[in-house]
């Protein structure tokens, strides 16, 4: 692969077939699915990269001073003002394995309380909304949230029996 762009975070490489591919120095992100007074916690936030809104769940950057918990509670406290009791692991993944080295540690969290305002960064716009479990599963169904470590989530929690689908 061949350098194209390198700064202190992130290389950015072409592969001989002038794909792009961009390697993250601190791969790791923190991802909360996180249920409130039995609704879901979505976040809508404007991302640039396709030039419209997204609907996802909280969460963020691990920094190098915490492990994934750490920062999953952290990023929901922030972006969502909630406090997590407790947080169970639900995987790890590669949301966009052909692009970067990305890997999405996904949490659960059922015993969440309101705790403080948003504290966002300065370049975030986000606001929070909360869904019931069926309203979530149709917005995905339907195509309209395209986020993949939302989806995944949600199939993970209905598998291992942390939420149900109300479709029953």
């Amino acid at each position: 692969m061949k350098p194209v762009f390198i700064n202190k975070s992130h290389d950015i490489y072409e592969t001989a077939s002038g794909s792009v591919v961009v390697h993250d120095r601190h791969p790791d992100a923190a991802v909360v699915l996180a249920i409130h007074e039995g609704r879901m916690a979505v976040i809508r936030q404007y991302r640039a990269g396709i030039g419209t809104h997204t609907y996802e769940l909280p969460g963020g950057a691990v920094e190098a001073s915490e492990g994934p918990m750490e920062a999953a509670r952290r990023e929901l406290l922030e972006e969502t003002g909630l406090l997590a009791r407790e947080l169970t692991p639900l995987a790890s993944i590669h949301s966009c394995g052909h692009l970067t080295n990305q890997i999405a540690h996904l949490f659960f969290a059922s015993k969440t309380s309101i705790h403080a305002p948003q504290h966002l960064d300065p370049d975030e716009d986000i606001q929070v909304l909360f869904y019931t479990i069926p309203e979530v599963l149709h917005q995905i169904a339907g195509g309209a949230w395209r986020n993949p470590e939302l989806a995944h989530g949600v199939l993970l929690a209905l598998l291992h029996g942390h939420i149900h689908s109300g479709l029953e």
